[in-house]
């Protein structure tokens, strides 16, 4: 393999030797001696430029050094990706709210901050459902997990009332799962509309639901702006949506405008005790990685879910589902755990140390062979009164 000095390798790279001598002092450079001098070995170049390029990317020397000895440089690039995603979405979010203040001059501060949560709602739902990866990860962990003789989207869909010729909105209806296999339990000529606000979710669900004739349309719907006459549904679905909405009552007002009188809507949502092991874990390997699981189950969930909807609805059920997983598979809870990927900003640490936890968890099952995993979530029944 050939070889160059410091200075050779300086020139070759266009960089100094100081700061060729740092990084091989930091660990990220190996260099050879012989009886003269030390050289650094032509394979240093790749490692020159993956440091440069995982430097740009915001990672630290420590974290570049995990990543150079771990050889997982283009998982963590695609990794980073994500990250990258969150700090543009903060930044659209600002930039459309500041073009929105050009044109609405004088607004109250009241005004201004609502104008943001609904800003913020729209491109950060945007950013954590754009692709369907992550949510059939997830969809595919509880179907393998539970106790139940029913998954959870078959156990919401016995609860749901559909007559004869119901016309039937589904928001945030993400791959299509729940309509899956159900073609056979709608009754004669109901009329469903899937939508959401990622076209990725929507080709998905075009794709699973192609043979069901009662899904009329699959479109691009916002929850806050839902492009339908007053009165138009006897049924709205929107099933853990609300939790990651700052102004539920902006949403809870659109769906109360677009259901008929004595119309229904199902929605569903998380418990304060859901995936509280999970919380634990993280906590745990570090202490600022959070799901913001408290934060979701505040906004809208199954303590505090009936007493926002009875602002707008009435004749309020709940549904209640809960269970323990017995999770024996570590690189299933791994995988699990890795593909809330953009569910929140406090995952971002995660990311950087993902070969870390993965040891982390290793050493957990070594100790516990089994992790027991908490799901609580509840379905609420409310209907839209005269």
């Amino acid at each position: 393999m050939k070889r160059y000095t410091f200075r050779e390798f300086a020139r070759i790279t266009q960089t100094t030797i100081r700061t060729l001598r740092y990084y091989e002092k930091r660990g990220l450079l190996k260099s050879m001696e012989d009886e003269k001098q030390k050289y650094l070995e032509e394979d240093q170049l790749i490692s020159l430029k993956t440091i440069q390029l995982l430097a740009k990317a915001g990672y630290t020397l420590e974290e570049i050094k995990d990543i150079l000895q771990g050889k997982q440089v283009e998982e963590q690039l695609l990794m980073q990706r994500d990250l990258l995603n969150i700090q543009l979405t903060n930044t659209k979010t600002m930039l459309t709210l500041l073009d929105w203040l050009q044109n609405h001059r004088e607004q109250s501060t009241d005004d201004i901050y609502h104008q943001y949560l609904t800003i913020q709602n729209r491109e950060n739902m945007g950013l954590q459902f754009d692709l369907p990866d992550g949510l059939q990860m997830r969809i595919q962990f509880h179907h393998q997990h539970t106790h139940f003789k029913d998954n959870f989207h078959e156990w919401m869909f016995s609860h749901y009332q559909f007559h004869p010729g119901d016309q039937v909105l589904e928001i945030g209806c993400g791959d299509g799962t729940l309509w899956e296999c159900q073609k056979g339990k709608l009754p004669k000529d109901i009329h469903v509309i899937l939508s959401d606000i990622s076209n990725q979710m929507l080709e998905t669900a075009r794709e699973k639901t192609r043979d069901n004739d009662c899904i009329k349309k699959i479109e691009y719907a916002d929850c806050f702006d839902l492009p339908y006459d007053d009165g138009s549904f006897d049924v709205v679905i929107i099933n853990h949506v609300l939790m990651y909405f700052e102004n539920v009552n902006d949403a809870l007002k659109e769906i109360h405008r677009v259901l008929k009188k004595k119309g229904t809507l199902y929605c569903s949502t998380i418990a304060k005790d859901m995936m509280k092991e999970r919380d634990a874990l993280l906590k745990g390997f570090d202490q600022r990685i959070s799901f913001d699981q408290e934060t979701m189950y505040q906004r809208f969930g199954y303590e505090n879910g009936k007493e926002k909807l009875a602002h707008y609805f009435g004749q309020i059920k709940l549904f209640d589902r809960k269970e323990v997983y017995e999770v024996k598979d570590m690189d299933s809870l791994y995988a699990f755990i890795m593909s809330g990927k953009g569910l929140s900003t406090n995952l971002e640490p995660l990311y950087h140390r993902k070969e870390a936890f993965y040891t982390y968890l290793q050493h957990y099952y070594q100790k516990h062979s089994v992790f027991y995993l908490t799901t609580h979530a509840g379905m609420f029944q409310a209907t839209k009164e005269e």
